[in-house]
């Protein structure tokens, strides 16, 4: 009864539901943001270190592109909380099939607080590029986006090799015996 929670199937279906929503919502306002200046679209902007490269991406949209990269920071705050209760969910779930005393088990509850520290740091980068977008052009907000996206970036990269890692070693322990005999 101890990991209860973290094996609700309810609670998993409904943050899988909230994430593919909200990716959903997302997907249809990105297209606009990707153009011949700007191939990577909204993480471009998010990646644009110099301000210079901010101002050359925010001049290549049109109206219609600006208040789009403007709307689809707003749904990053409904995604961001989706993605990151998600994987910290999944992280959980696999690190409680572990002996507390194993290493598999301490990083996954490292990793799973660097769930949600990646979701704060793309609230920042959200700010930061809301900033930018809203006329506030300096380079701090440049750089602070820039920064936090790549901590934000490195994290769920982390997290999501966990959960590859961390799966595949489970399901082969679970399957062909364990694996620390």
């Amino acid at each position: 009864m101890k990991h209860a929670i973290i094996h609700n199937k309810t609670l998993f279906y409904s943050l899988l539901t909230a994430l593919l929503l909200s990716f959903w919502l997302l997907r249809g306002v990105l297209s606009p943001l990707v153009n011949d200046v700007n191939k990577s679209g909204i993480i471009g902007f998010e990646l644009a270190h110099h301000l210079e490269q901010s101002q050359t991406i925010m001049s290549s949209w049109d109206k219609s592109a600006t208040k789009n990269a403007t709307l689809s920071l707003y749904y990053d705050f409904a995604f961001l909380m989706a993605y990151s209760s998600f994987i910290a969910l999944v992280i959980a779930r696999i690190y409680s099939l572990f002996s507390p005393s194993s290493f598999v088990y301490k990083l996954g509850a490292i990793l799973c607080v660097s769930a949600f520290l990646a979701g704060l740091m793309d609230i920042v980068e959200n700010i930061a590029l809301l900033r930018l977008l809203d006329g506030d052009l300096q380079q701090i907000w440049s750089s602070t986006a820039y920064y936090s996206a790549v901590v934000k970036f490195s994290l769920l990269g982390l997290c999501l090799l966990y959960v590859v890692l961390g799966g595949s070693q489970n399901l082969i322990k679970t399957y062909y015996g364990s694996l620390t005999h």
